[in-house]
């Protein structure tokens, strides 16, 4: 299992010298993109189960300067033990400016450049919650990308990223793997995905995939969550349970759900880490 490391502890002073009884989970909203409300729903009732308070900052307007004031607001508060940026953001603010605004120590995604390069040198502080997802649904269906072909539709520091570096490190189920990342730049993606055995896709484009052009017994992940015509549509075209060997994870309530709460597995050790 890959190591969790403990924050450096920078604006963390002891939840409980605060008075702080449980974590606390702060996120930044910024606009009012449905898919991010939707997940933000999602996390608030997942962390209520779990007696993880959660404090939402919406930035109505697209300012960036805004949107960094709400993040360093929740970085200085000893209270708050973890901060979230919802992704995406909406056009006209530098994703990487925000995004590097996170304390290290509170960024329970693994956006922050020092987070993705700890993550990068196989020594992470946290390891993104999509990826403890994926490696729970690899193992459950017992699967292994040793040796197989991996195509990844997303280049994101949320998800094509540290998704692909999960599966080239050496980390079972989910390592060994050859992998292609994929965007909207790629020619022939079709191509790519008829050769793939591991798919993993997050577009945000309904039905971009089509069933007929995934390889017979295919590991399809399909993080796409598109609200398209009344209804929530990954990016790959629904398969039938066991049609053609593939073993696809459901939209909606499947990755989704299984990511929050990974996300909420790492709240907790940023709590545990600022109590030392």
């Amino acid at each position: 299992m890959i190591p969790v490391l403990a924050g450096p502890g920078r604006n963390t002073r002891s939840a409980m010298a605060q008075g702080t009884e449980k974590p606390k989970l702060g996120i930044v909203l910024v606009g009012g993109d449905p898919a991010s409300k939707k997940f933000i729903e999602i996390k608030e009732r997942r962390a209520e189960k779990r007696g993880i308070e959660v404090r939402v900052l919406s930035v109505e307007q697209a300012a960036e300067d805004r949107a960094i004031a709400a993040i360093e607001k929740l970085n200085d508060d000893p209270s708050v033990h973890a901060v979230v940026l919802q992704l995406p953001l909406p056009d006209g603010i530098d994703q990487a400016r925000a995004v590097s605004a996170i304390a290290p120590e509170k960024d329970v995604d693994c956006l922050t450049p020092v987070n993705l390069g700890l993550l990068a040198h196989d020594s992470p502080r946290f390891i993104p919650p999509i990826v403890l997802a994926m490696r729970d649904f690899f193992a459950e269906n017992g699967i292994s990308a040793a040796g197989k072909k991996a195509a990844v539709i997303n280049r994101s520091v949320l998800i094509g990223k540290p998704v692909a570096l999960a599966l080239v490190s050496k980390h079972a189920p989910l390592g060994d793997a050859t992998v292609t990342i994929c965007h909207s730049k790629t020619p022939d993606l079709a191509a790519i995905v008829r050769a793939s055995d591991i798919l993993v896709t997050a577009a945000g484009k309904p039905g971009l995939i089509k069933k007929s052009d995934l390889k017979d017994g295919a590991v399809v992940i399909d993080l796409g969550f598109n609200y398209d015509a009344g209804a929530w549509k990954g990016d790959v075209e629904p398969v039938l349970p066991g049609e053609r060997g593939i073993v696809m994870s459901p939209v909606p309530g499947g990755m989704g759900p299984k990511a929050v709460e990974k996300l909420l597995d790492n709240v907790i050790l940023a709590y545990n880490s600022a109590l030392r």
